[in-house]
């Protein structure tokens, strides 16, 4: 996962840079998500929602936008393993989580693999 997570780390800090360089950050919403195969990178400036489902038994959800409802156990085996990444909560009864502004997370076979320094220490007070 090492070649992966490097080659994603180097885009997202190419395009932050271009970003920085034309005044995007500060004026607008600049959401990244970069995907590369088995691993995701995702940037939040505003408003990013985050899920990890990687304990069955997987429930029972419900879409938070229709009246679509689904029972995970049936669409998934007991070794899925996934990170789901919003601008808003998908589903109900699930722990969603906001993105801290400016927090950055890499995911890797479902698990979060990178946080970006000072978020954690930040969260914590």
């Amino acid at each position: 996962m090492a070649l992966p997570f490097i080659s994603m780390m180097e885009q997202h800090m190419a395009v932050r840079k271009r970003a920085t360089a034309t005044g995007l950050f500060g004026q607008t919403r600049f959401n990244l998500l970069l995907t590369a195969g088995r691993a995701m990178l995702a940037h939040a400036s505003t408003r990013l929602h985050w899920l990890q489902r990687r304990r069955p038994p997987f429930g029972h959800v419900a879409l938070r936008d229709g009246d679509l409802s689904v029972d995970l156990a049936t669409v998934n085996n007991p070794a899925d393993r996934m990170a789901l990444v919003s601008a808003e909560p998908l589903t109900h009864g699930e722990a969603w989580q906001p993105f801290a502004a400016g927090e950055v997370r890499v995911f890797a076979d479902g698990e979060c693999v990178f946080l970006s320094e000072g978020v954690a220490a930040r969260a914590a007070v």
